[in-house]
This record gives structure tokens, C-alpha cells and sequence, in this order.
């Protein structure tokens, strides 16, 4: 299955497992923001401490957050293929039987004592509501969850297949050839110098909105990616949730990224978007806002980002020798407010957050 057909050029099974892949998709959209996010959230009003809500100047491109990991902010690591796992791909990211979401394999790992094994081993044949919550305890063990398509006695779909799924990949080996991908390497990471390789190896973090010493969820996800591109033609998806980011990532087939993140809003915020949407402030609270405070509310925020040409390939093919430090290599193309996981009829809300210049909105709002 080639990923840029369209749904006219592909047979009718393979359309059918496209819907599938794209539902799921949408699912696991509510599901991780959800989690990672909103429960998140409410693990930190539960033991009385203030949320980090992220900043707008961390999203922007090269943007610096905090150096620190929030113990109270749930996690997530999920690969979603649109096809079966190729087993080429094995030795890097380690989809084995030993992992398989078996009963027998998850008993060897403790769960809380209201999560029964048999209901995580089940739930991976339908994708519901029921395998959303199924799901989360196993988004806190540490590396991926997979999802691929089901090959069974003529059926098609999606199943959560394999858990505990180390990736390994090569960190240097990715970097070096996304290099030679882009012309600024010929055939060798450090053939210009360490200074050269490491300034490369800070842009490609760039491309993911991440920086360089991104914790090891985060360079697993963009490594888990670039084997995906580079090992098959099908869709797919990685979901990386990060303790120090505060985010939820969403890496595509094509390359784009989504960041989904927490973000304070004080009254008069509230008060813009009331007016900017013609929605009344209940409307706000009851599909779009969480209440945190008498002053504050949050809302979920999602960023795209697209690559400038600085991160793609040269239209003349030639061999790029430099690389600026200062050109930024994504630009921000979509900034809006998510409606609640629970607001399933309500559509985003597009609001400039990130270039605002009234200096009165979250950044300065966490007190």
C-alpha cells in the first residue's frame, strides 16, 4: 500500500482499513490529550501544586523550555501503523512475540489492582471507548505501545499488537542520513567537523519541536519515525507523551508535527475568545475550558508546524556546505484551542496565542 495514493487508487480492503486507521487515529487524538494532558492536570490539583503550563515562547520554533521532569505528568509512547509491521524492521524497533499483548506476557508486569491482565489482553481486538481506558496503564511502562493492522482469516482493522516495544535505532545513523537527505552531507555525519555535526543534530530536534537534549521518549519517537519513513509506504503515526515538554507530540508519515499542550488563560482571554467566537462564557466552560482558579482557566492548545526550505531537500539537488544557526526550519502554521475530549460535536477554535504582544496573557498569568 503506497501512503500518497488516493483512496480511488486502492483496493476496496485497503480502503476499508484506511477508514479504520483514520478512526482509530481520531480516537487515540481524544484518548492521549485525555490522558496525558487533562489527567495530568488533575493529578497536580489532587496534591495541591501548581500546574507548568507551558509558555508561548516554547512554542516557538527553537524555542527553550525547562530542563526538569514533572513526576506528576503522565507519559505516553504509542507507534500507529496503517499496516502490518514489516519484519525488516524487527531489529530496530523490537516488535517480538515476548511483547505481544498477551496475558501471559503482561503478567509478568504490575499493574493497579483495579486493571485486570485479561481486560488489557482483550481489549487490543476493538477499538472503543472501553480500549481507551484499557490502554493507559500500559502508556506508563517505559517504551512504545504498537498498533498495526490486523491480517486474520480475511478481517481487516487495527489492534493494539505489541507493549514494552524498545526502539533502537542509532541516533547518529538517523541524524547522518537525514543530513545526506537534505545535501548537507555527502556521505559521513563528522565529515565536516564535530562542530558541524552537532549544529545538524540541533536543527533536526528543530524540525520535531524539540531540542537537543530532549529526554529519551522524545529521540525515541523522532527515531521510531524516520524507521517508519524510511522502512515502509504505508500511514503512520507516533504519540509521544513528555514529563519535561509537558506535551503531547504527534509525529505524521509525512513529517508534520502536532503539539498538543496545556495552557493558562486569565479572565480577559476568556472574555476575547467569547467575543472573537460569539460564544457566551458557559459555552467556553462546558466544551472548550477547565476551571483552575476564581482568575484562570485552561484550555488544550494545539500547534502544526511546517519545514522551511532550509529543512528540505534543495530544489537544484547540489551539496549545501553551510548551515545557518540562526534560520529557523519550521514556521508555525496552525494555532487553535481544542475543544474537551467530551465535546465531541464542537469544532477548534483558530487563536493567535503564540505572537501575541499584549504581554498580559499566560506568560505572565501563573501566579
Amino acid at each position: 500500500m503506497i501512503a500518497s495514493f488516493s483512496m480511488d487508487e486502492l483496493s476496496w480492503d485497503d480502503r476499508l482499513n484506511r477508514c479504520y486507521y483514520l478512526a482509530v487515529s481520531a480516537m487515540l487524538d481524544k484518548a492521549l490529550i485525555e490522558h496525558v494532558l487533562i489527567e495530568s492536570l488533575n493529578q497536580f490539583k489532587n496534591e495541591g501544586e501548581e500546574y507548568p503550563f507551558v509558555k508561548p515562547a516554547e512554542l516557538k520554533p527553537g524555542g527553550i523550555a525547562p530542563t526538569y521532569e514533572y513526576a506528576l505528568h503522565n507519559t505516553a509512547l504509542v507507534l500507529l501503523l496503517e499496516d502490518k509491521f514489516p519484519d525488516n524492521l524487527k531489529t530496530f524497533i523490537r516488535v517480538r512475540r515476548k511483547n505481544a499483548l498477551t496475558s501471559k506476557n503482561l503478567s509478568y508486569f504490575t499493574f493497579a489492582e483495579d486493571q485486570s491482565i485479561e481486560g488489557i489482553s482483550i481489549f487490543r481486538e476493538i477499538i472503543s471507548q472501553q480500549t481507551m481506558e484499557a490502554m493507559k496503564p500500559l502508556l506508563e511502562l517505559d517504551m512504545a505501545l504498537v498498533a498495526q493492522r490486523q491480517v486474520k482469516k480475511g478481517q481487516f482493522g487495527i489492534k493494539f499488537s505489541n507493549f514494552h516495544v524498545r526502539i533502537n535505532g542509532v541516533l547518529d545513523s538517523i541524524i547522518q542520513d537525514f543530513g545526506i537527505d537534505l545535501k548537507y552531507l555527502s556521505k559521513s555525519l563528522f565529515e565536516q567537523g564535530e562542530d558541524y555535526s552537532e549544529l545538524l543534530e540541533t536543527k533536526f530536534y528543530e524540525t520535531f519541536g524539540m531540542k537537543t537534549n530532549a529526554s529519551g521518549r522524545r529521540t525515541a519517537a523522532i527515531v521510531g519515525h524516520r524507521l517508519l519513513k524510511s522502512h515502509i509506504d504505508s500511514l503512520h503515526t507516533v504519540y509521544c507523551g513528555s514529563t519535561e515538554a509537558r506535551c503531547l507530540y504527534k509525529i505524521y508519515d509525512n513529517g508534520t508535527i502536532s503539539r498538543m499542550v496545556l495552557i493558562q488563560l486569565n479572565k480577559h482571554d476568556v472574555e476575547e475568545l467569547s467575543a472573537t467566537f460569539n460564544l457566551t462564557i458557559p459555552e467556553l466552560d462546558a466544551h472548550y475550558l477547565i476551571s483552575i482558579n476564581k482568575e484562570h482557566r485552561a484550555a488544550v492548545f494545539l500547534v502544526t508546524s511546517s519545514k522551511q526550505p532550509a529543512a528540505l531537500p534543495p530544489e537544484d539537488k547540489k551539496l549545501r556546505r553551510k548551515i545557518s544557526a540562526m534560520e529557523r526550519w519550521i514556521s508555525i502554521d496552525t494555532q487553535c484551542i481544542l475543544p474537551l475530549p467530551t465535546s465531541t460535536g464542537r469544532k477548534p477554535l483558530h487563536w493567535n496565542w503564540i505572537y501575541r504582544n499584549t504581554g498580559r496573557t499566560s506568560e505572565t498569568s501563573s501566579d
